[in-house]
């Protein structure tokens, strides 16, 4: 009894000692800033310049602008919860300067002093990040260029690349052409059956039927030199024996 009387149910989960307090310290710790800011961010401006309109706004509520004399305060009020902690707000006077600021969790009034230090501060700034874009541009423009240098080369290899395979499928195509059969000329034929008496070059019967053989096998030479005139037997038989 004593055991179920130290636990305590938190929906379907039973928690007791250690567990509980870190589960409760957490809640804190998340919902404490959150409750901190229910009455809402108040920021107090200070203007120590000409008088002017001065608007404090921030990422999801403007306030109405007001006009503040030189040497006076002016308190602005944002709605509870619109400015969570941390996040930015800012307080910009006739649109010349501009203060940017963090809502600090203590929920403390944020207090904000418009001055020539602060301009002068806001102008410094200026100039600082104008160096630092000025300085990122200059590397970003030799990536450029040697972007476009690399872009040059690969193109000139690739077109390279293109004509050496042209030039192969051409020369492929030239030798294709040059070792398809092309049959003698008749002049050779004459004289070659002459030379032969018109008897087979290999077995020397007689020719009633011939083929015409090139002897390097090279079909394109159809020079008398590379003819010989064979019985069909005789030219099947050498046929295959270069194979």
């Amino acid at each position: 009894m004593a055991k179920n009387a130290s636990l305590f149910s938190l929906g379907n989960f039973d928690l007791h000692g250690p567990t509980t307090c870190i589960i409760l310290v957490l809640i804190s710790t998340i919902l404490l800033p959150v409750y901190a800011q229910s009455e809402g961010l108040e920021v107090i401006v200070s203007n120590e310049r000409d008088r002017g309109e001065i608007c404090v706004f921030s990422e999801s509520e403007t306030l109405p602008c007001k006009y503040i004399d030189f040497g006076d305060d002016e308190e602005f009020q944002f709605a509870p919860n619109s400015v969570q902690v941390d996040e930015e707000f800012q307080v910009c006077l006739d649109d010349e300067l501009c203060i940017t600021r963090n809502n600090s969790p203590e929920n403390k009034p944020e207090i904000v002093i418009l001055s020539e230090v602060v301009e002068e501060e806001a102008q410094s700034s200026g100039a600082d990040l104008e160096a630092q874009s000025s300085g990122a541009n200059q590397p970003q423009e030799g990536i450029t260029d040697s972007g476009n240098a690399s872009g040059l080369v690969i193109s000139i290899l690739l077109i390279a690349a293109a004509a050496a395979i042209g030039m192969g499928i051409k020369r492929r195509s030239r030798k294709k052409k040059q070792e398809e059969r092309h049959g003698f000329p008749d002049i050779v034929k004459e004289r070659v059956l002459k030379k032969q008496n018109h008897r087979c070059a290999h077995c020397r019967h007689l020719l009633n039927v011939v083929d015409w053989d090139h002897k390097n096998g090279k079909r394109y030479d159809n020079s008398e030199s590379n003819c010989q005139a064979l019985c069909p037997n005789c030219h099947a038989v050498k046929t295959r024996n270069r194979r």
